[in-house]
């Protein structure tokens, strides 16, 4: 069986309560049937590649007030505690490991709006929620799926999906 193990689940736990935003994001990135998600989330959190740093001009610059570095870093511990507490939920009441390791988008969406509105800035500051939102109001839940998909695929750009939509 794939996804998430209790051994998992409990580390990722522990770097939740710590704060740690860069051991949470490096240990899922480095699980074996991962999504990218984790890897994305590492490049934000790093601020060290293109992704990253778009990721965060953008919040900063559509978040509708400024942060200063430390409520940034308030916001990001934020984000893997609603994060994990997500995970938590698809395994131990979905029982469902393999939605654990890869949320679900509309999960993620979740814990990035919760997080945005806690700390009062726009949630349309996450880079992909006007495209996921006018997706799903245009083809449903599974069209934002696809969308996020092809936005985690980091093996050729993406391209070889993109072609097949």
């Amino acid at each position: 069986m794939s996804g998430l193990t209790q051994k998992d689940l409990n580390i990722l736990e522990h770097y939740a309560k710590e704060g740690n935003r860069e051991l949470y994001w490096n240990y899922l990135a480095h699980l074996p049937g991962n999504d990218g998600y984790g890897l994305l989330a590492l490049g934000v959190v790093r601020n060290d590649n293109m992704p990253g740093k778009v990721a965060n001009t953008y919040a900063q610059q559509h978040g509708g007030r400024a942060l200063t570095e430390r409520e940034w870093e308030h916001f990001g511990q934020q984000l893997i505690r609603e994060d994990y507490e997500r995970r938590w939920i698809q395994f131990e009441r979905n029982h469902d490991p393999q939605a654990a390791l890869n949320l679900p988008v509309k999960d993620v969406q979740e814990a990035h709006d919760d997080t945005f509105d806690d700390h009062e800035l726009s949630r349309n500051a996450w880079t992909p929620r006007q495209l996921l939102e006018a997706a799903r109001r245009q083809d449903g839940e599974q069209a934002a799926e696809r969308i996020w998909s092809n936005m985690l695929d980091n093996s050729a750009l993406g391209l070889h999906r993109a072609n097949s939509t």
